[in-house]
């Protein structure tokens, strides 16, 4: 009887860490990025945030420009629930309500890779962010630093 319960208590250990295994390899990384040329320095999230709620931010004189990045739907939704802690809902109304407010035009945005390629290479004060086996994949990008690591559903 106690050989039975000893067994079924290793099967368990064994099941809990491959479950454990596995969440750890399905694990994202979101990352701050730029041009692999850029100069720009690593921003803290709450700058970032700040930057990506419409103030504006300059590095050595060079205003740093915001870009969207809306390659993948649940990027951008990870983005602004982890980083900015909006819905996209709210993020849009905030982003129109400050245009209005201040005038100005709304930030870049890519809908493809390619474009956001040639936004961060045409600006190279501009910054996004992407998965980060995207940006290591990508010789024209360099990472500025980590913004968030969990899991997706």
């Amino acid at each position: 009887m106690q050989s039975r319960a000893l067994v079924g208590l290793c099967c368990l250990l064994v099941l809990l860490g491959i479950s454990g295994r596995a969440a750890a390899a399905d694990a994202r990384r979101l990352v701050l990025v730029a041009h692999a040329e850029s100069k720009v320095a690593p921003l803290t999230l709450p700058t970032l945030r700040r930057l990506y709620l419409g103030a504006e931010m300059t590095q050595d004189g060079h205003r740093i420009v915001p870009v969207r990045n809306l390659t993948d739907p649940v990027l951008y939704e990870v983005f602004l629930q982890k980083v900015i802690h909006l819905s996209a809902n709210r993020y849009e109304r905030l982003l129109v309500s400050k245009v209005f407010q201040r005038g100005g035009k709304r930030f870049a945005t890519a809908s493809t890779s390619v474009e956001l390629d040639r936004i961060l290479g045409d600006n190279p004060s501009a910054v996004s962010y992407m998965w980060q086996d995207t940006a290591l994949a990508n010789r024209n990008i360099k990472i500025l630093g980590q913004l968030w690591e969990g899991t997706v559903e």
